[in-house]
């Protein structure tokens, strides 16, 4: 029996959140091109998996929406999504192809390249386990 085994646990944690075309719009209605915070993660977090639905579909010149972080160590605004079109309504799958944990608190962003867009929505829903965290003891 190996005694130095560890036995900490801990549940994946998911993150959820709506979004439509205000939420990329500026105090003077213009839509932005820069990433906009949409969630805050955890220091240590390590996204597993997540998805991307598209409920409405955005309009204006070739849609897409890339989904990254602020961190302070290695700011990225695709880290976890890469260009993905919005121009249709559908689910695509979000993953951290690194498994990174980021270094501080930071937040999810997500950033549209239409600027021209007036009408779209969807959600972005995340999956991630937090470094030393533990929530349960197993064995």
């Amino acid at each position: 029996m190996n005694t130095n085994s560890k036995t900490g646990r801990q549940e994946v944690v998911a993150a959820y959140v709506d979004f439509d075309i205000e939420d990329f719009k500026d105090s003077a209605g213009t839509v932005l091109v820069t990433a906009i915070a949409a969630m805050q993660i955890p220091q240590g977090a390590c996204i597993i998996d997540g998805f991307l639905a598209i409920d409405t579909a955005f309009n204006g010149t070739t849609p897409t929406l890339t989904i990254g972080d602020n961190a302070d160590d290695t700011p990225d605004e695709d880290r976890y999504l890469g260009a993905g079109s919005v121009a249709s309504t559908g689910k695509i799958a979000v993953l951290n192809p690194n498994g990174d944990e980021v270094a501080q608190a930071c937040d999810v962003t997500l950033k549209l390249s239409a600027a021209d867009a007036t009408e779209g929505a969807g959600r972005i829903c995340l999956r991630y386990v937090v470094a030393g965290r533990v929530a349960f003891s197993q064995g």
